[in-house]
C-alpha cells in the first residue's frame, strides 16, 4: 500500500457521484419501480371492456389507480438516489423498440430550493414550459393541466412574467399533457406549512383527476408527514402508496464503501478492525450513507497527514467523534429559528427541572413563552401550534439531536438532548437566531 493509494481513496470518496450498489434497496426499488409501471403499462383494451367501463358495470384501472406515493426515512437512507435511479432508467427504456410504457417526461422539484410552499407552483411550471410566472398564475394553469374539464388537455402558452429567460428564441408549443408527467418532490416536508395547507391539498389532489396524466412521488424525511395534513376529503388517497426506507445496517455500509473504492482499494487503504468501527457504530445509530462516507473520508485525510500506510481502527475512531461534532455544530448555527429556539427550551427546561430527561410539555410552554416576551422581529407575535412543533421536534430527532419518546400522545413524550457535554449546550447558548 502506498500514499498514491490513500490519496486515490479520497479522491473516490469525495466524487459527487452516486455509487452504483444500493444494497439493502432491492425491495424499495421493486416497490417504486412496480408503482410507476403499473400506471405508464399500455393496456390493450377490448372495445368490449371499454363498454362495460362505461356503463358502469366494471371498474375502470386506468381512473381508479391512485397515482401517489410518499416515500419517506431518516436522512441518508437511499430514498432519492432509489427514486431517480428507477424513473431515469423506466424513461430510458422509452428509446427500446416496442416499449410497453407510455411516454413520459419527469421533473425533480427540491423543497430545499423553494422560499415558501406557493413557489412550488411557479417552479413545476417553469421546468414544463421554461417560462417563468408567478405563484397565482402558474397555479391556475397547473389546475386546468392537471385538472382538465371534459378532457382538455391542451393549455396555451402565457406570456412570461418572471425575471428567469427562455432557453431558446422560439416559441415553445401549448402543454399537451397527453404525455404523462411524473414529477418528484424531494424535502416535501420543508414546504409544510400548517396555515398553507392548501398547496399540500392541490399537490395530492391534482393525480387523482379522471383525465389527469400526472404520477407524483413526493420524498420526506418525516415519517408521519401525511397523517398531520391529511384530513378528510385526501386522507383516503395518499395512504395507499407509502414506502418507508429504514436506516441502512452495518453490513450495507460495508457494501457502500466497497462499491465506492472497490474491494481491493478498500482493503489497502483500511485494516479490517477500522471498516468494523466505522460500519457497526454508523449501523448502530443513524445508518446514514453519507456519514459513512465523510467519516472514512476524513480517516484517509488524516491517514495522508499523519504520513501514516492504512487507516486504523484508532484513526477512525477519532475521526468519527471529530465528525459527529462538526455535523451536530454546523446543523446548530445553520438550522431554522424555531429549531433552534426548541432546542435552547429543551435546554432551559432541563435546568428548571433539574432533569436531563424532560416532557414534551414543558419545552413548548418554555418555547412559546420566548415567542409572546420577544421583540426580535423573527419571533414577535408568533405561536407554534401543537402540529407545526411536532414537526419540529421530528427534525431535530431525524438529524439526530434529540431523543424523543415514542408510542404516547406529543405533550406526554419526555425528550433530551443526545449530547449532554458541556461544551455541545455552550454552543446552543451562544447560537444566534437568524433573522
Amino acid at each position: 500500500m502506498t500514499i498514491k493509494d490513500l490519496k486515490l481513496a479520497r479522491q473516490k470518496f469525495k466524487t459527487n457521484d452516486v455509487v452504483s450498489a444500493l444494497p439493502g434497496r432491492e425491495d424499495k426499488i421493486q416497490e417504486i419501480e412496480s408503482f410507476l409501471i403499473e400506471r405508464l403499462r399500455i393496456r390493450q383494451t377490448t372495445e368490449d371492456k371499454r363498454a362495460r367501463v362505461k356503463a358502469g358495470l366494471v371498474a375502470d384501472i386506468d381512473r381508479h389507480t391512485n397515482n401517489t406515493v410518499f416515500v419517506c426515512g431518516v436522512p441518508g437512507t437511499g430514498k432519492t438516489a432509489v427514486v431517480m435511479s428507477v424513473v431515469r432508467r423506466l424513461h430510458a427504456s422509452l428509446k427500446t423498440k416496442n416499449c410497453p410504457y407510455r411516454k413520459f417526461d419527469f421533473y425533480y422539484v427540491n423543497g430545499q430550493q423553494i422560499t415558501t410552499p406557493d413557489k412550488i407552483y411557479s417552479e413545476i411550471y417553469y421546468q414544463m414550459t421554461n417560462i417563468d410566472l408567478n405563484a397565482e398564475k402558474a397555479q391556475n394553469i397547473l389546475d386546468r393541466i392537471f385538472v382538465p374539464k371534459n378532457n382538455d388537455n391542451r393549455v396555451n402558452e402565457p406570456e412570461p412574467t418572471g425575471r428567469r429567460p427562455r432557453a431558446a428564441k422560439q416559441k415553445k408549443p401549448a402543454v399537451d399533457m397527453d404525455t404523462y408527467k411524473v414529477i418528484i418532490v424531494d424535502e416535501l416536508d420543508l414546504l409544510y406549512n400548517e396555515r398553507r395547507l392548501q398547496v399540500f391539498y392541490n399537490l395530492f389532489d391534482w393525480p387523482t383527476s379522471s383525465h389527469s396524466r400526472l404520477i407524483l412521488i413526493t420524498i420526506a424525511n418525516a415519517m408521519d408527514l401525511p397523517e398531520r395534513f391529511a384530513r378528510g376529503r385526501i386522507s383516503s388517497r395518499i395512504g395507499w402508496n407509502k414506502i418507508v426506507f429504514e436506516p441502512y445496517t452495518s453490513d450495507h455500509l460495508e457494501i457502500i464503501l466497497e462499491a465506492r473504492l472497490g474491494r481491493s482499494l478498500l482493503d489497502k487503504c483500511f485494516d479490517r478492525n477500522a471498516i468494523l468501527i466505522a460500519t457497526k457504530r454508523i449501523g448502530k445509530t443513524t445508518g446514514d450513507a453519507r456519514r459513512i462516507i465523510d467519516t472514512c473520508c476524513l480517516a484517509v485525510d488524516e491517514a495522508i497527514t499523519q504520513g501514516l500506510s492504512k487507516v486504523t481502527a484508532k484513526l477512525v475512531d477519532s475521526v468519527g467523534f471529530q465528525n459527529l461534532d462538526k455535523m451536530k455544530l454546523q446543523y446548530v448555527q445553520t438550522c431554522r429559528p424555531l429549531e433552534l429556539l426548541t432546542l435552547k427550551g429543551i435546554l432551559k427546561e432541563t435546568e428548571s427541572q433539574g432533569e436531563i430527561n424532560v416532557t414534551v410539555n414543558g419545552v413548548y410552554k418554555q418555547v412559546n413563552h420566548v415567542l409572546l416576551t420577544s421583540r426580535k422581529p423573527v419571533m414577535e407575535n408568533k405561536i407554534i401550534d401543537y402540529e407545526e412543533f411536532h414537526m419540529i421536534l421530528n427534525t431535530l430527532h431525524a438529524v439526530g439531536l434529540i431523543c424523543l419518546e415514542a408510542s404516547k400522545p406529543l405533550m406526554d413524550k419526555h425528550l433530551y438532548i443526545k449530547d449532554t457535554s458541556e461544551s455541545f449546550k455552550d454552543v446552543i447558548r451562544s447560537s444566534l437566531l437568524r433573522t
